[in-house]
């Protein structure tokens, strides 16, 4: 199979597949390719990029630091995907995320189809929600950023406490992109 040592950055290049054994030993970078499918077995070491591609389903077993696929069709998350620090899925149909990425550093979801988060959400950084579908929060929710809730129809008083700390969240009602 192909093995790439290091970084495959093939941002904007006229591809449109790629081989079905692919191992990246780093990122994997498709941000505006017209690659619409992933290898099945695709094995990578850090993130993957697919802004602005053709791809419409992740492959199952998918595992990465950085999960970033903002303006694309796909419309689930794999229950079997771990990512270990961000997910970027803005303006995309995804109504609801795998119970498996209840633990991350942020989470962009601006303009997106997103109905329900994890149970027990914890993000270190930032979480991004506004002009997106959700209407409820998680009852169990740590954000150590911002939540930014612009744009939603979540209720002001249904914000839940800080479930690792028990103070007030930090919310944003007005920033919206």
């Amino acid at each position: 199979g192909l093995h790439i040592g290091s970084a495959l950055v093939l941002r904007d290049c006229p591809v449109t597949e790629l081989p079905q054994d692919l191992r990246v030993a780093h990122s994997l970078d498709l941000r505006g390719t017209q690659v619409s499918q992933l290898p099945e077995g695709l094995t990578l070491e850090c993130d993957l990029f697919l802004d602005g591609s053709q791809v419409e389903q992740l492959p199952d077993n998918l595992s990465v630091n950085c999960l970033s696929v903002t303006e694309t069709r796909i419309r689930e998350i794999p229950p079997s995907t771990r990512v270990t620090e961000s997910v970027f899925a803005n303006y995309t149909q995804i109504r609801r995320l795998p119970d498996s990425l209840s633990q991350l550093t942020e989470l962009a979801l601006v303009g997106s189809a997103i109905e329900r988060l994890p149970e027990d959400l914890r993000i270190d950084g930032d979480l991004f929600l506004a002009d997106s579908a959700l209407q409820a929060l998680p009852r169990k929710l740590s954000v150590r950023g911002t939540v930014y809730l612009g744009g939603t129809s979540v209720p002001r008083n249904s914000v839940p406490k800080d479930s690792r700390t028990g103070a007030d969240l930090t919310v944003d009602w007005d920033w919206r992109p």
